[in-house]
């Protein structure tokens, strides 16, 4: 008490640019800043020059959080976050300076004694969904100040970003709802709370390259849906990307987040949406998500979006049976993209497990087991597209090995002036009676 009222004598400006540092070298030499050295370094500075605007000068020694809301000028902040937090920890300690029943400005709170010192010590983008899940950690109840009311009004510390230039962000409380739950089904059981999950399925480099361990971007969430596909996911995605949002690989890595919103509810996912006249021009939504349960090729291929993914055991296979068992994990029917599953799924696995070197011709047979089917997308064609793993080597140092995926029963030869003609050395099938009589 003695240190708050200290402070609130203080009359000092929040410098525009802090250096990094201890923040030792910021406090100023008089008694009353001096009293608030004992807090965290960033803390003792920014504590002590906006508690005389963010405070009320209220009494709020309290015992508890219904203590705390009877008191008038009072609320009650809290840290509760979502599994770990070790940015919370590195740049707030134990938490005990911002967290209590206090007289501070929930607006002032969120700026200037989260937002701030987390942007100095984080030093992350605060569009980033990281940056923004740290500061929703840090919440609000505020009550009416009268005794026996159970009036309670709940808010969390969150970005704002303003759409013009420079597009400066600040820290705002939001009114929210309560979606600490570690499962979907409880999850769900929460009003205004959502589930949101990453299917990693055939694996996906550039989820993993883009938001790490999905931890930021999943859970449950009070986020809607639309603004999660279409900002969360798309807008971070394509500044990380560095490309054209329309290119198929960015297409099929946003599919792997899905959205549950109420018990019950089939699977939503994200998705991109491009302008026929201007592909560049694109966004993203949700829409309703694959489900690719079948039993058979023919029915898998009948489902929008899905692919039929096979062993073929013509030939005994000891590698792929150590490797993958009864092969019911790579097989079936799933909306995996056929690449990532040669590469991900079977080739990366493999490797990972296989004694020699990727170039060895047992290894490449072992591979070439693993086929793909999938339709033409015309209703009217019942063709089927059938391709197959494969193991691509470079000749050149320093020869490294990849999976790519082939036609099956494709043509190889070389063109001579237009003419395409089969040569002996290529070893294709059938090349034998092409020329015969």
């Amino acid at each position: 008490l003695k240190a708050c009222s200290l402070a609130r004598t203080a009359r000092v400006n929040i410098p525009a640019s802090l250096p990094r540092g201890t923040g030792q070298e910021l406090i100023n030499e008089s008694s009353s800043i001096r009293a608030v050295a004992s807090m965290q370094p960033m803390h003792a500075l920014l504590l002590g020059a906006i508690i005389p605007s963010a405070a009320t000068a209220a009494d709020c020694l309290a015992k508890g959080l219904d203590d705390c809301l009877t008191k008038p000028g009072c609320a009650w902040f809290t840290y509760n976050p979502v599994g770990e937090c070790n940015v919370c920890r590195a740049v707030y300690g134990k938490q005990i300076d911002v967290i209590g029943c206090r007289d501070w400005q929930p607006e002032h709170y969120c700026q200037n004694i989260i937002f701030l010192p987390l942007q100095h010590e984080f030093g992350g983008d605060p569009k980033a969904p990281a940056f923004r899940n740290v500061m929703r950690h840090y919440q609000i109840t505020q009550g009416n100040g009268i005794a026996g009311s159970h009036f309670k009004k709940h808010s969390a510390c969150n970005v704002w970003c303003d759409p013009n230039p420079p597009h400066a962000c600040y820290g705002s409380p939001m009114v929210f709802n309560d979606c600490s739950a570690a499962n979907e089904e409880s999850c769900l059981k929460r009003q205004g709370c959502s589930w949101f999950s990453y299917r990693k399925g055939g694996g996906c480099r550039l989820c993993d390259l883009w938001f790490g361990n999905q931890a930021a971007v999943t859970g449950c969430r009070d986020w809607s849906p639309k603004s999660y596909c279409g900002g969360t996911i798309f807008t971070s995605a394509v500044e990380m990307y560095g490309k054209s949002p329309a290119n198929m690989d960015f297409k099929e890595a946003l599919r792997h987040y899905t959205v549950t919103e109420k018990e019950g509810d089939s699977q939503a996912q994200c998705s991109v949406y491009c302008n026929p006249d201007n592909p560049d021009a694109c966004w993203g939504d949700v829409k309703q998500a694959v489900t690719c349960d079948a039993g058979t090729m023919d029915e898998c291929l009948k489902k929008p979006g899905c692919r039929w993914f096979s062993y073929k055991d013509q030939d005994d296979c000891p590698l792929c049976k150590k490797w993958f068992g009864d092969q019911a994990n790579v097989t079936g029917c799933h909306d995996w993209n056929p690449q990532e599953y040669c590469e991900e799924i079977i080739f990366v696995a493999a490797k990972d497990r296989y004694d020699g070197k990727t170039s060895n011709n047992s290894f490449k047979q072992a591979i070439a087991h693993y086929h793909v089917s999938q339709g033409r997308g015309d209703p009217g064609d019942s063709r089927v597209k059938e391709a197959r793993c494969s193991v691509w080597c470079d000749l050149a140092p320093p020869g490294g090995c990849s999976a790519q995926l082939r036609s099956l029963g494709e043509v190889k030869g070389v063109n001579y002036g237009g003419r395409f003609i089969p040569e002996h050395y290529l070893q294709l099938e059938g090349y034998a009676q092409l020329f015969n009589g």
